[in-house]
């Protein structure tokens, strides 16, 4: 479906800046318009996290063709950012602690996983077929 792969490419790209932010302004100071975007739109963060969280399912749950091998890695990339966007939300607003290995995990790795799935974001809008991606 066209809109879902739309809806991917955005969102990957989208969660990916709001999660990479601090990391790509130390390098490319340009990036501070996305820093400045995600500063305190708390809500924003977790609307952006739970809709990519959803189309990365719908996407492989709609790749029901040959096709699901280069949907595959965008849509996991789709939850991995729907998950660390939602879990940072919960970490600000909750009291109550949840599973630290979790947190750690994806506080550690946010970064990295934002700069993957916009990279993904970026090759999936320009190769949209292609094997593994």
């Amino acid at each position: 479906m066209v809109q879902i792969y739309f809806l991917s490419i955005l969102l990957n790209l989208l969660g990916g800046f709001g999660l990479a932010s601090e990391t790509m302004v130390e390098r490319i100071s340009g990036f501070r318009i996305f820093t400045d975007f995600f500063e305190g739109r708390t809500t924003l963060k977790i609307v952006v996290g739970i809709l990519s969280f959803i189309v990365g399912i719908l996407k492989l749950l709609s790749s029901m063709d040959v096709t699901v091998a280069g949907d595959l890695l965008p849509a996991l990339c789709n939850i991995a950012v729907g998950i660390a966007l939602t879990l940072d939300y919960y970490k600000d607003r909750s009291e109550t602690s949840s599973s630290e290995k979790l947190n750690d995990f994806f506080a550690r790795n946010g970064s990295f996983i934002g700069i993957v799935a916009v990279i993904f974001g970026v090759i999936h809008f320009f190769i949209p077929r292609v094997l593994l991606l």
